[in-house]
């Protein structure tokens, strides 16, 4: 092999590791992180809408215990209602009525919670707090709040 062509492989491959490790940056850097909890409501319904694939929740009474879900779902159509099913089994189909609670933090931000019961009349209240790396986390309102963790299904 001559030194021109050994120079020449070498510079290709070096391009080439160049080039698919700023590929890789890119992808990741395009990964959607917002706070929500403070948003206006327009803007929450608007994030959330779409089907959305539960993974796990963590937190309540036990704050490092985690709980992990399959084949659970919500669905949010408009923002203004939700589906929630767990292995193709309906558990919740109804309006959402989203209440204005500036009492929820310390710093008096208006923050809207989620309220709706499910079809066995059980009332559910979440605050969408934000998307993190293409993840959607729901907390629930309460004492011991679990966090519950959503990546975006088809």
């Amino acid at each position: 092999m001559t030194n021109i062509t050994y120079y020449s492989y070498i510079i290709l491959l070096s391009l080439t590791l160049l080039f698919s490790t700023s590929c890789k940056k890119d992808k990741d850097q395009k990964r959607l992180s917002i706070t929500l909890y403070d948003k206006p409501l327009s803007i929450i319904k608007s994030y959330i809408q779409g089907n959305w694939q539960l993974h796990y929740g963590k937190g309540g009474i036990c704050s490092i215990c985690i709980q992990n879900y399959e084949n659970s779902y919500f669905k949010f159509p408009h923002g203004d209602s939700i589906r929630i099913t767990t292995n193709n089994v309906t558990y919740t189909n109804t309006a959402i009525e989203w209440i204005n609670d500036s009492g929820i933090y310390t710093n008096k931000v208006p923050t809207f919670t989620m309220n709706f019961k499910d079809l066995r009349g059980y009332p559910n209240i979440y605050i969408v707090k934000e998307i993190a790396n293409d993840t959607l986390i729901l907390k629930s309102y309460g004492a011991d709040p679990v966090s519950f963790y959503f990546t975006k299904a088809r």
